[in-house]
C-alpha cells in the first residue's frame, strides 16, 4: 500500500470467488524502522490519543483485499484473538468515502435470531497528494469545473478531447484568475493517491479490553490501534449544580490529564504527508 497509488477504479473490479469466500486481516504489520519513524513524526498526536491506553502499534491496511472480502478479521495485537466480522454491505459517498459494514460473527444473538446486531464499520477516506508530497483529504478538493478542462502554457482553459469521447462537458471553463488558480492547483494533485482507515470502537464482552483504530494525524496512510483495558476508568468531569460535589478522585485524575495535555508542544502548520521520505 505504501508504494502503490490506489485509484477508485481498483475498487470496482469484480471480486474473485476465492477472495469472496476467504477471510482477510485488516491490519498489516509495519516494519520496525518505519514504525519508529512514524511514531516520532506523530509523537504529540499519539501521546494525546493513547494517554489511557496500555499499548499501541502502528499498522496499515490492504484496502483492495478488504473491499473484496466477505469476512474481515481485526487482530489488535499478536496475543489477542482476532475479532471477526461478516460483511453486511459496502457503501460509498461519492468517490471519496467508502464504508465496509459488517456484523460481529460471534454474537450469539445474531446466530440465534439472525439479527444484524453488533455492527462494525470500517471507514476509508481518500487523500490527494500535492506535487511536494503533502497530503490533503480528497473531500476538500472537489473540482468546481470538469477536470477535462486543462490549462495551456498561458493558463488558458483547453478542453481535453479524449479518443472516443464527445468533446462536451457539463461545466463551463474556469474564467476568473481565482477560478483558474484553484483549478490549476487541483489538476496538479494525484487524486485519491491513498485511503486512510479507521474503525468504530471495538468493544465486546469476551475481550478484556476495548480497541480503537484511527489514522495517524500527520501520516494518514498509516493508522494506530490501541488498547484500553476495561479496568481503566477515564475521568469525565460533569457540570453540576451549585454546591453539588464532584468525585474528588475523578476530579484529580481529570486535572492531571488536562495538565499533561497542556504541556504537549503545539504543532500548528505541521505538514500532513503522503509518506515519510
Amino acid at each position: 500500500m505504501k508504494r502503490v497509488s490506489i485509484t477508485i477504479g481498483l475498487f470496482l473490479l469484480a471480486a474473485s470467488a476465492s477472495s469472496q469466500e476467504g477471510r482477510v486481516e485488516l491490519l498489516q504489520e509495519v516494519g520496525p524502522q518505519q514504525a519508529a519513524r512514524l511514531e516520532e513524526y506523530n509523537s504529540v498526536f499519539l501521546q494525546r490519543q493513547t494517554y489511557y491506553a496500555s499499548r499501541h502499534r502502528i499498522v496499515q491496511a490492504d484496502i483492495n483485499a478488504i473491499l473484496n472480502a466477505r469476512e474481515v478479521s481485526i487482530t489488535p495485537f499478536p496475543d489477542v484473538e482476532p475479532i471477526v466480522f461478516e460483511l453486511r454491505e459496502i457503501s460509498r459517498e461519492g468517490e471519496d468515502s467508502i464504508f465496509w459494514r459488517g456484523r460481529y460473527a460471534k454474537d450469539p444473538f445474531v446466530d440465534d435470531l439472525r439479527l444484524p446486531l453488533a455492527p462494525a464499520t470500517i471507514q476509508f477516506e481518500a487523500w490527494d497528494l500535492e506535487p511536494a508530497g503533502t497530503a490533503v483529504i480528497s473531500i476538500l478538493n472537489r473540482f468546481a469545473f470538469s477536470p477535462r478542462w486543462k490549462l495551456d502554457q498561458f493558463d488558458r482553459p483547453v478542453l481535453d478531447g479524449r479518443a472516443g469521447e464527445p468533446a462536451v462537458v457539463t461545466t463551463p471553463p474556469p474564467r476568473t484568475p481565482e477560478e483558474i488558480a484553484t483549478h490549476k492547483r487541483l489538476l496538479s494533485f494525484q487524486k485519491r493517491a491513498f485511503f486512510s482507515v479507521s474503525a468504530t470502537t471495538l468493544d465486546f464482552p469476551e475481550y478484556s479490553s476495548r480497541y480503537i483504530l484511527e489514522p495517524l494525524k500527520y501520516t494518514p496512510r498509516y493508522s494506530v490501534i490501541y488498547e484500553i483495558p476495561r479496568s481503566t476508568v477515564i475521568p469525565v468531569v460533569i457540570d453540576r449544580l451549585p454546591g453539588e460535589k464532584q468525585d474528588p478522585v475523578m476530579q484529580a485524575q481529570y486535572e492531571r490529564y488536562s495538565a499533561d495535555m497542556a504541556r504537549l508542544p503545539k504543532e500548528e502548520g505541521k505538514e500532513v504527508l503522503g509518506d515519510l521520505k
